[in-house]
């Protein structure tokens, strides 16, 4: 182990860096020789990848937990079935916000709940690329340039303006599970396994018969699109400087690969029958104070993860959102800058991205026109977006030249 880095992001500048200098061991030749590992997604292998090669092992996490969070009890109340459409999700929430879904006869209650992040989903489900995207010729550009994301940020400001959201959505921050929690707000775009989670503890405190359920996304007028995550939480990494020889990085990598054997899986999950847990009726009760001292650091090592795989004893909803997270697989619509650097997007990506999050802020609340909008895009052009792009454009073309 002290010859193992945990790198939570190897794309930072100091990463990138050492890695082009050559201070770290590129494995990916390697990884065909073991069964475990030679079978890690594809596409998280070219997520972590740099300069089109694969410098670590990822520790994988689902390429897409995404999906909405909803409250049963209401929809029932309001007779509505599940969203499967946008034109569906937009009559659940009118119908959560003017037809007293909690039938307590006042007019308290409201549909989606939104820390500011709604309209990634709903560009999505418009048919705009996450993040980014390529374009015919090979030319990246940046979501809020496409087309579809426009007519998403006006169904987004339709919801504001009818006041189907939370109007304080833009610094709701953890305010937005409280409206859950607290029983104003029926629905949510997040991770669906959250809905098992200590997340919303407080709502069934408050309301014991609250039904929480949860669902994939909403088809758009493209079809049905989920966003999707890089798909892992950091890199092992393999400084030449701790790992001397070839024959030790071999030794090492054959750790990890047996550390990917469905046993020791299974292992991280639940810990060791008649020590961190016991079987009754066919379901495993764990010793959680014990499982966390002993077993759950083990987590922080593995290159794949084994709670989001089915275990004995999962209960419905469990069984529900793992089967989500296995389909949302095939349908998750991936940021192809994940491999890719632009040196200038390091340097001042964040700041720009703050002034189009503002402006798309305003444009939602009524504040800004299109043409509003247009001039926020122009400014993110001049102040560096182009070479952002140019940036990206080269290295996606450099890493995909046949």
């Amino acid at each position: 182990m002290p010859q193992v880095l945990v790198i939570p992001d190897n794309k930072s500048a100091n990463i990138v860096n050492a890695v082009r200098s050559g201070m770290f061991w590129e494995v990916g030749p390697y990884l065909k020789d073991y069964p475990n590992l030679a079978s890690l997604n594809p596409q998280i292998l070219t997520n972590i990848s740099l300069d089109g090669k694969v410098y670590g092992l990822p520790r994988t996490r689902p390429l897409s937990r995404a999906g909405i969070l909803f409250r049963k009890d209401w929809l029932d109340n309001v007779g509505l079935k599940v969203p499967q459409t946008i034109d569906e999700l937009y009559e659940v929430l009118k119908a959560f916000t003017l037809n007293d879904p909690d039938k307590n006869g006042k007019n308290d209650t409201f549909g989606l709940s939104d820390q500011g992040a709604a309209i990634d989903n709903l560009a999505i489900y418009f048919g705009a690329p996450l993040n980014w995207g390529v374009q015919p010729d090979g030319k990246l550009i940046p979501s809020f340039m496409a087309p579809e994301y426009l007519e998403a940020m006006k169904f987004n400001k339709k919801l504001y303006t009818e006041k189907l959201v939370n109007q304080d959505f833009l610094i709701a921050k953890d305010g937005y599970v409280a409206n859950i929690n607290q029983g104003k707000a029926g629905f949510l775009f997040t991770a669906v396994d959250s809905v098992t989670t200590a997340l919303f503890a407080d709502l069934k405190k408050l309301n014991p018969q609250a039904e929480l359920d949860v669902a994939t996304g909403v088809s758009g007028p493209k079809g049905e699109f989920i966003q999707a995550d890089p798909g892992y939480a950091g890199l092992l990494m393999f400084p030449k400087s701790s790992v001397k020889t070839e024959q030790d990085l071999k030794n090492i990598l054959g750790f990890f690969d047996k550390m990917t054997d469905k046993q020791m899986i299974d292992l991280t999950m639940l810990g060791v029958e008649g020590y961190t847990y016991t079987m009754e009726n066919g379901v495993p009760k764990v010793n959680t104070d014990l499982y966390n001292k002993e077993i759950n650091p083990l987590n922080q090592i593995m290159v794949k993860l084994g709670i989001f795989g089915p275990k004995p004893g999962d209960t419905p909803m469990e069984t529900k959102w793992k089967e989500i997270v296995a389909s949302n697989e095939k349908k998750g619509v991936s940021n192809p800058t994940n491999p890719l650097i632009s040196q200038t997007n390091v340097e001042k990506g964040a700041q720009l991205q703050k002034q189009v999050t503002d402006a798309r802020g305003k444009f939602i609340m009524g504040e800004l026109d299109e043409a509003g909008w247009q001039q926020a895009l122009e400014t993110w052009r001049k102040n560096g977006g182009d070479q952002i792009i140019a940036e990206f454009s080269a290295d996606y073309a450099k890493i995909n030249k046949k």
